[in-house]
């Protein structure tokens, strides 16, 4: 993971092209969970977007994995902002919003690659609930589907939450507001590392890179 190997550097965009979720307007069999391959927690390469949303917001959980929530990476303050990312996300449970949960690969090689323990979700997602891949900071980059898509769902609100603030949660954010998408944070559902990767001794404290984050997001409207 370039958060990891790179340190004392900023992350650079990604500029694979390669896109690992395709999405269809397509009811799943309920019998059948369509982000497991048999025997395995790798989600396949097509995810499923719901025939039925009742609300016209969908919630992304931004890169909420292993490698931002546990061991010696861990983002600051990391399990206070899970709380509250895991309290909105019940809220959106409960509304019926449209839940989409972003999920970064790394490169082979790399610890958040797929299938290592890193690149794990670490909010579980539930049977209906959308899983998009990205190998780039803007999911919608990753994913051209994605947008006409949602937007056939009646989705025209974005509102994301989790991490990190000035990377993957602002570029997607960007992107969602290119397609066409209203885009929505809350400052408290975010976050980043001091100086922006982990080790950083220089630069912004995590609070303030989310803090100028959050306005450029409100800005975007």
């Amino acid at each position: 993971m370039r958060r990891l190997q790179l340190l004392g550097q900023f992350i650079a965009i990604r500029t694979r092209k390669e896109s690992f979720a395709t999405i269809k307007l397509v009811a799943p069999p309920l019998e059948q969970d369509p982000r497991a391959l048999a025997g395995s927690n790798i989600p396949t390469k097509q995810s499923v977007l719901p025939t039925i949303c009742t609300m016209t917001r969908a919630l992304f959980v931004v890169d909420v994995q292993n490698w931002g929530f546990s061991g010696d990476w861990a983002l600051p303050n990391h399990e206070s902002l899970l709380e509250r990312i895991s309290e909105r996300l019940a809220k959106a449970r409960n509304d019926g919003e449209l839940i989409v949960h972003i999920q970064n690969d790394g490169d082979e090689g790399e610890l958040d690659a797929p299938g290592e323990h890193f690149w794990q979700l670490v909010l579980e997602p539930l049977l209906g609930e959308l899983v998009v891949r990205k190998t780039t900071q803007d999911t919608f980059e990753s994913n051209p589907e994605l947008a006409p898509d949602l937007i056939k769902s009646s989705v025209h609100e974005v509102e994301l939450i989790g991490a990190q603030s000035e990377l993957c949660v602002l570029q997607t954010a960007k992107g969602a507001r290119a397609a066409g998408f209203s885009v929505f944070s809350s400052r408290q559902l975010h976050g980043t590392y001091d100086g922006g990767y982990p080790g950083s001794k220089t630069g912004p404290s995590n609070v303030e890179l989310s803090d100028l984050v959050q306005q450029q997001i409100e800005n975007l409207n």
